[in-house]
């Protein structure tokens, strides 16, 4: 059989090593099982000399280390890794102190704790432990070395015998030294190859990232210019500025989306002497919000031009049946639709006819307020739904009107993030009644702002404001 010296050491490495440990605590112990191997070998070496040389002490030394090199071995296969760290400290500290001491300062052993300072550094992961180790350990040195000068070697060893063993520990110390510079030097070159690899990859990490952000912000410019192209198209359906003000004169209106589409809308008609007056909060916000919106403005526009219906009750009982078959067209029933305040004023007779699904009409009249109250129930699928009823109200001139969705009384704000709620709403609405309708409306936005703060907005908000 021939003698491979690669495949011994080899297998002198991986001895006690198993994959269920890490790879840093596999590199340790390779590094331990080389260390003792080596120091086995030089013991073994020394040894034979010193029985060639009959120096029983030097032999009896030599031995010893053998035996404990051995033991060490035998503890890593049996995976002990930790009493194995210790035992060699214990050897570094302990047994080289005592051989110094033992052998005196010319025999050379004290040099021993050059690459022993080290070990700590190598074989623990502990920051603190491995400090505490060096600082033991360099005490230790200057301990020993101190012995060493001033007390009498126990071990009378001639002048040969003293120059052998001051070459020996020279030589050992010299190849620990080196084993341990090799294991720093190609632990660094791991580690340069990892961070050269992990740069890599975040290289190429950043590369594909930068690549999908582009592809993402496409993507979004493309929805966002479909969604402003939406919101224009939402706004030609809506009821323009210069429309409002020939069909109310004397008006203000308050409407600020949460998002770039709103699910809340205004509408307008007019018959004759009668004029129509709705607004409505459409299930949701945003573009689902929108979609819905444009389903029950049709509603709307079918149930008094179509199907030519004068009262409030009747146009939102017919609204809603449209609304219900539109979204129950498809393979699932839709449960969206819509709250709405509807009233209808006789421009001759300044009869206000009322009609509305969760949402009321406020009017002011000398700074108290009357509220019609909606049903309670919903323009779209519901359990309970009944035939919607009518409310009549003689106007009288400076009364002011407001008509609102739930957003403005939704939102959260304040000290405390609460509700704002629709009586504080109502009051501010009353409070403000005096004031011209341009300033009423300024008021209304600067108190929404400062009562929302830092708090996000959750929906979208809609005041109408008007006189006859």
């Amino acid at each position: 059989m021939r003698f491979d010296i690669s495949s011994i050491w080899n297998l002198v490495s991986e001895n006690g090593i198993n994959d269920q440990i890490e790879e840093s605590e596999q590199k340790r112990v390779r590094f331990l099982n080389r260390i003792i191997f080596i120091n086995a070998l030089l013991a073994l070496l020394f040894l034979v000399i010193d029985i060639s040389n009959l120096s029983f002490d030097g032999a009896l030394i030599s031995l010893t280390t053998l035996i404990f090199s051995s033991i060490l071995l035998a503890l890593i296969r049996k995976e002990f890794y930790k009493i194995t760290k210790w035992a060699i400290l214990f050897f570094i500290i302990i047994y080289i102190s005592s051989l110094a001491v033992m052998t005196g300062k010319n025999s050379g052993m004290i040099i021993y704790f050059i690459p022993g300072i080290l070990f700590p550094t190598i074989i623990f992961k502990n920051k603190k432990v491995v400090l505490v180790l060096t600082v033991l350990l360099l005490f230790a040195l200057f301990g020993v070395f101190n012995l060493t000068e001033n007390l009498i070697p126990r071990l009378k060893l001639s002048e040969n015998e003293l120059r052998f063993y001051s070459i020996s520990s020279l030589m050992g110390c010299s190849i620990f030294t080196l084993l341990i510079l090799w294991y720093f030097r190609k632990t660094n070159e791991e580690y340069e190859e990892i961070i050269v690899k992990k740069n890599k990859s975040l290289r190429l990490y950043s590369e594909e990232v930068s690549i999908k952000k582009v592809k993402l912000e496409q993507k979004n410019k493309g929805i966002t210019d479909s969604i402003n192209y939406a919101s224009k198209i939402q706004q030609s359906i809506l009821p323009n500025e210069k429309k409002l003000t020939a069909f109310l004169s004397n008006y203000f209106l308050f409407f600020c989306p949460k998002d770039i589409v709103s699910g809340d809308f205004y509408w307008i008609e007019k018959i004759e002497t009668k004029k129509y007056i709705a607004i409505a909060d459409c299930t949701g916000h945003g573009v689902p919000g929108a979609m819905v919106s444009v389903i029950c403005q049709n509603a709307l526009n079918r149930s008094v031009q179509e199907y030519k219906l004068t009262k409030p009750n009747e146009i939102l009982d017919k609204t809603r049946e449209i609304v219900i078959d539109a979204l129950s067209e498809g393979d699932k029933m839709i449960q969206d639709g819509m709250d709405i305040a509807l009233c209808c004023i006789d421009t001759n007779t300044n009869i206000l006819e009322f009609s509305g699904a969760n949402n009321p009409l406020v009017i002011v009249r000398n700074n108290e307020f009357m509220v019609l109250n909606p049903d309670r129930q919903p323009i779209g699928k519901y359990s309970f739904g009944k035939p919607f009823k009518v409310e009549k109200k003689k106007l009288e001139n400076d009364d002011c009107i407001f008509m609102f969705t739930d957003g403005f009384s939704d939102q959260f704000g304040g000290k405390k993030g609460k509700k704002f709620k629709s009586s504080s709403l109502i009051n501010l609405l009353s409070s403000n009644s005096k004031l011209s309708l341009e300033k009423q409306h300024k008021a209304l936005e600067i108190e929404f702002i400062n009562w929302k703060g830092d708090f996000e907005q959750i929906d979208d908000v809609c005041i109408l404001g008007f006189k006859i």
